[in-house]
């Protein structure tokens, strides 16, 4: 009895014991699983920690670096507020300076004005004294029928009259101060009776001339037009006397030859404007026949001349188409 006693007690020990085993087995694998999950998050908070950290380290850096371009900025601004004195000290001088200098002027213009005044009255009095050599020019020449009006070139392009006229300035070493329109064809006849009314007893005459083909040609002298002469040949010693045509590109320019000098123009009321002796041009009183023989007074060798009887021209006569003559004055 005893002993069945015992293996009853015995079976429900073993059975009390299994149960707590479980219990305890249970239990333990919870611990395991909490504790497991809590490694986790005490590594997560580790991470978290360091990142802290490292932002924070961050910032600690950037504090230092702010804390630098602060200090590097107050001393900019420091030499910029210095600088900025100085330019107003500077301008401050600069504002005295110029008073100074606008009262210094405007004493010296009222003294300038003062001699305005003066050289006004004498350049009337001067004005006067040309109104009257002017007026005492015209009565010399009322035989003439000059234009007193300053003319403009209309046949010539503005670049090759001004290099015709740069070339007199050099040729005759005075600068060219007006150039007076005597004759044109547009407002005379173009025949020899009113040539020869326009340039009687005038110089330095340039002539351009328009032919019908569309050349374009003429001449200069300083030599004086005599229209009372049976037919004389002009002498030139400053051989300034010259040539030109003006071709689409260039203008060219035949110079008198030194051997010529005596055959500059030629001057007879039966003949119209006339150049060297053979002759280099000729036009007759009808400003449409004439002829041509370039280089016999006048130099060509610098050029490609064709035909000498035709360059000029464009075909064998003249026929004239249209005609300016200036009356060049010197300073």
């Amino acid at each position: 009895m005893q002993i069945l006693i015992l293996a009853e007690d015995n079976q429900k020990y073993q059975k009390l014991f299994k149960n707590k085993t479980n219990n305890w087995q249970s239990q333990i694998s919870g611990q395991g699983k909490l504790i497991t999950e809590q490694s986790e998050k005490l590594k997560q908070l580790n991470q978290e920690l360091t990142e802290i950290k490292r932002n924070e380290l961050e910032l600690t850096n950037q504090k230092i670096q702010n804390t630098e371009q602060i200090d590097s900025l107050t001393i900019k601004l420091k030499e910029q507020e210095q600088q900025y004195q100085q330019l107003q000290d500077q301008l401050q001088k600069k504002i005295k300076e110029l008073n100074q200098s606008i009262q210094n002027t405007q004493s010296n213009l009222a003294q300038t004005n003062q001699q305005l005044q003066s050289k006004d009255q004498e350049l009337k009095n001067t004005q006067f004294k040309h109104d009257a050599l002017l007026e005492e020019l015209k009565s010399a020449y009322s035989f003439v029928t000059i234009q007193w009006t300053i003319g403009i070139n209309k046949l010539l392009k503005d670049d090759h009259f001004n290099k015709i006229l740069k070339n007199i300035e050099v040729k005759t070493n005075k600068k060219v101060k007006n150039q007076y329109f005597i004759f044109s064809g547009e407002n005379n006849d173009l025949n020899g009776q009113a040539f020869w009314k326009s340039v009687d007893k005038l110089s330095n005459l340039l002539m351009i001339f328009k032919s019908k083909s569309g050349n374009i040609f003429g001449a200069f002298s300083p030599c004086q037009w005599i229209a009372n002469c049976s037919g004389g040949y002009i002498y030139e010693n400053t051989l300034s006397s010259f040539i030109f045509s003006q071709t689409q590109d260039q203008i060219q320019i035949f110079p008198i030859k030194e051997g010529n000098k005596c055959n500059a123009i030629y001057c007879n009321q039966s003949y119209g404007p006339t150049f060297g002796g053979g002759h280099d041009f000729y036009i007759q009183q009808d400003f449409q026949n004439g002829s041509s023989s370039l280089g016999h007074s006048y130099s060509y060798d610098q050029y490609q001349v064709g035909n000498r009887s035709t360059h000029l021209f464009g075909q064998s006569s003249p026929n004239i188409a249209e005609c300016e003559i200036f009356m060049l004055t010197f300073a």
